[in-house]
């Protein structure tokens, strides 16, 4: 009879545990980041001061990819790819947002960025 229960249980167990180990390892991965940020902050400021601005544009990139991952995009997509993408398909909120995007970057930024996404050609020229 326990065998029975044993059985039963034991691969909604595994379920729970394979659960609960994804989420604590995205916990403690939460907890590395919110470490580092500062640091990473900090560094960044120091490369575009005194160091690489190259290093620091880099820096900021992946903070844009971060930034794009956050609202369900690409991880290694930029926002600015992602804006000329929808704005190549007609989305409404493409049409808002690259519009600023642009006047920060230059005319033409988020097109420019999108052009080629995948094949290592999707840069507009402005950033590295």
């Amino acid at each position: 009879m326990a065998m029975k229960i044993l059985d039963a249980f034991l691969p909604k167990a595994r379920f729970l545990w394979v659960a609960f180990k994804s989420r604590a390892i995205a916990v403690l991965l939460w907890g590395l980041c919110t470490v580092a940020l500062p640091v990473l902050w900090v560094m960044q400021l120091m490369q575009a001061l005194f160091g690489s601005v190259d290093r620091s544009i880099r820096m900021a990139v992946a903070h844009d990819q971060c930034g794009n991952a956050l609202f369900g995009g690409i991880p290694t997509m930029t926002i600015s790819a992602r804006t000329g993408l929808a704005l190549r398909e007609g989305k409404r909120w493409a049409r808002i947002v690259a519009p600023v995007i642009d006047f920060f970057f230059g005319e033409g930024h988020c097109a420019g960025e999108a052009l080629g996404f995948g094949d290592g050609a999707g840069r507009c020229g402005r950033c590295g």
